[in-house]
């Protein structure tokens, strides 16, 4: 007789090899902790690649600005006078030249290249270039 139960047993184990419910809501939860864990990293990751493209094109533009300068012995507050486009994927860039005066007159002129993130972020890069050396 006991042979019989086993061997009936053994027959329903057999004819379910499913998972249980407990199992699959384990694989779930782990799943999903996984996910949080590289979803915090990748958008790290893509806020960094951001400002390093901001800092980047801010760094060509102070040294278009003063090759600019030395060709001209004035800022320019055009980016397309500097071969620059005025926004690109991330940001939105302008140049401003303070104070408004001629360097002839003895003032130190500097063109500030600004960055701002498209968005609505409050981050705004800015890297400014001297006319006085």
């Amino acid at each position: 007789m006991e042979y019989l139960l086993r061997l009936s047993c053994l027959a329903k184990r057999q004819s379910n090899p499913g998972f249980t419910l407990v199992e699959l809501l384990v694989v779930i939860v782990v799943i999903g902790i996984l996910v949080s864990i590289a979803m915090g990293a990748m958008l790290k990751f893509i806020n960094k690649a951001k400002q390093v493209e901001g800092i980047t094109y801010i760094n060509t533009c102070q040294k278009k600005q003063l090759a600019y300068y030395a060709e001209n012995t004035q800022f320019t507050d055009s980016l397309e006078l500097l071969g620059l486009p005025r926004e690109t994927n991330n940001y939105l860039f302008k140049v401003d030249i303070f104070p408004a005066t001629n360097p002839e007159d003895g003032n130190q002129t500097f063109a500030c290249c600004m960055a701002g993130e498209k968005g609505g972020s409050r981050e705004t890069l800015l890297m400014c270039t001297s006319s006085g050396g």
